[in-house]
């Protein structure tokens, strides 16, 4: 969150990835379920001591972690739609779905770009909003980028943005990374 962006032609960064890079469709969770990663329902909250979201021990992709940003909004489009029903006026306000599909993209594409990959995801609607876990293998924390009032620096947004659209976020380290969990109100 504290470098540059690395940007390929037309503005698309790496971990926005064409849709190709999605990989397997998002399972349906239940009405007021939960999402792990591209399988189902899962934990809110990746748990410790042996079952959490980390990277296999024979260095295997986990099929469960999204492969880029795209395919966790995807995560959270769809687990909006089977909570919400689609687009008939019941469901949360286009600018409510839009912030939490900004800081889950913020979130994602700072694992990839800073955390030394996305190891967990999960995204589920509580009676609070939807809360997300992202865990990564980078056990450095996010940083604010300090800002001269007359430049216009490239990059360093993201954590700002994801402080100000979110209910709450806190960062909580372990020995081989660090999980974000971040509260989104829907209201």
């Amino acid at each position: 969150m504290n470098g540059e962006r690395d940007v390929l032609r037309d503005g698309v960064s790496p971990a926005d990835g064409p849709a190709e890079a999605v990989g397997q469709a998002v399972q349906m969770p239940p009405a007021g379920g939960s999402a792990r990663g591209q399988a189902g329902a899962g934990p809110a909250t990746p748990q410790r001591g042996g079952d959490g979201p980390r990277e296999p021990a024979d260095g295997s992709a986990r099929s469960d972690v999204p492969q880029n940003a795209a395919a966790a909004r995807a995560v959270v489009i769809r687990l909006l739609e089977a909570r919400f029903g689609g687009p008939d006026g019941k469901g949360p306000a286009e600018v409510v779905v839009a912030d939490a599909l900004l800081v889950t993209s913020e979130l994602v594409t700072n694992a990839f770009r800073h955390g030394g990959g996305l190891t967990g995801f999960t995204a589920e609607i509580t009676d609070d909003g939807l809360l997300l876990t992202v865990a990564d293998a980078s056990t450095q924390a996010p940083v604010v980028t300090e800002r001269d009032p007359g430049a216009a620096p490239i990059g360093g947004y993201g954590w700002p943005l994801v402080r100000r659209l979110t209910e709450w976020v806190s960062v909580t380290h372990h020995l081989d990374g660090k999980d974000i969990v971040a509260l989104i109100a829907l209201t």
